[in-house]
């Protein structure tokens, strides 16, 4: 680009940097792929901007998060290494898989690394450490808050995720550990109850968690569920069904405090009905249900669950 003067240089890197924008807003909106040579031709451009100090100022918001560290794992649309020297020249510290970071960016391959980290540990570390401000973007998605000097999350709107974060391969897994909490509210009249499989009533039986008059004491209560939520059923094999086990997923997981929590919940719906139709009274059991599931929601989802994904979704 030497036989360009210096304002012929800032016109077409300008020129370019808008037509990047258009570019990453459709590869965001209707999930297209980005051309292998505008990949490219990014990484060249992004180091002449820099080179330039032409780059849009990030605002104080998206400043901040990245002053925190910057987390990136994975090629697609950009190779890894290059995402991160171009982090680095713009002035913003990359700490690798370190704790440390404030925004994790993931690319579409992660080559080996599902086989060296656990990316939801990963993330639950990182929110932890940035007191539950972590934002996760894609490549995409930090590209364009980059190049529009906004970050995406802090849009009015004018941009579309869903479709890009659903069409994500890690973004998605991600997305997909979101579910809204169950209510225990119980339509008066009905005369029959919520189909609840007794198998899956009797996992919580199977670990001594029991309600009511002949029930256990609050902080006994709390051990049990805090055991079937960390408890590894592999162990149960053979013992309960194989399709029972997986509906309860894995350690830990957003799907086994789902399950947890709408299998107390539709017990206690159960319980109200049979209350208010005069047939049982269960109102220590449901109001030991209820408190329990308070204290589930405090104690694993508030603050991890409760929103998409676990990072800043933009208001629609």
């Amino acid at each position: 680009m030497a036989e360009y003067s210096e304002e012929q240089i800032h016109e077409i890197l300008e020129q370019f940097l808008d037509h990047s924008v258009e570019v990453l807003r459709s590869a965001i909106e209707a999930s297209t792929e980005i051309p292998t040579n505008l990949s490219d031709q990014l990484v060249g451009f992004l180091e002449h901007w820099i080179n330039l100090k032409i780059l849009p100022f990030p605002s104080a918001k998206f400043r901040t998060q990245l002053l925190k560290g910057v987390c990136s794992l994975g090629n697609e649309p950009l190779e890894e290494r290059n995402l991160d020297q171009l982090v680095k020249r713009w002035g913003f510290p990359v700490h690798g898989k370190s704790t440390l970071s404030g925004v994790l960016i993931l690319g579409k391959n992660l080559g080996a690394y599902p086989k060296q980290i656990n990316l939801e540990n990963l993330i639950d570390k990182l929110n932890t450490e940035s007191k539950g401000e972590l934002r996760i973007y894609s490549q995409e998605m930090f590209l364009f808050s980059v190049f529009s000097g906004k970050d995406i999350y802090e849009s009015d709107g004018s941009i579309s995720l869903e479709s890009h974060i659903l069409k994500h391969p890690f973004l998605k897994s991600v997305e997909n550990e979101y579910f809204a909490w169950p209510d225990t509210f119980a339509m008066p009249g009905r005369k029959h109850n919520i189909k609840i499989d007794t198998t899956q009533d009797g996992l919580l039986a199977m670990f001594g968690y029991r309600v009511g008059m002949n029930g256990l004491r609050t902080d006994e209560r709390r051990y049990k569920l805090k055991t079937v939520y960390e408890y590894d059923l592999s162990k149960l094999r053979g013992q309960i069904d194989n399709n029972y086990l997986y509906e309860w997923a894995g350690v830990r997981s957003s799907g086994r405090l789902k399950k947890m929590a709408i299998t107390i919940a539709t017990l206690t719906k159960n319980a109200k009905r049979s209350h208010m139709n005069g047939q049982r009274n269960m109102s220590v059991a449901i109001s030991e249900w209820e408190s329990d599931l308070a204290w589930l929601k405090s104690t694993y989802y508030d603050g991890r669950y409760n929103h998409r994904g676990r990072w800043y979704w933009p208001k629609t």
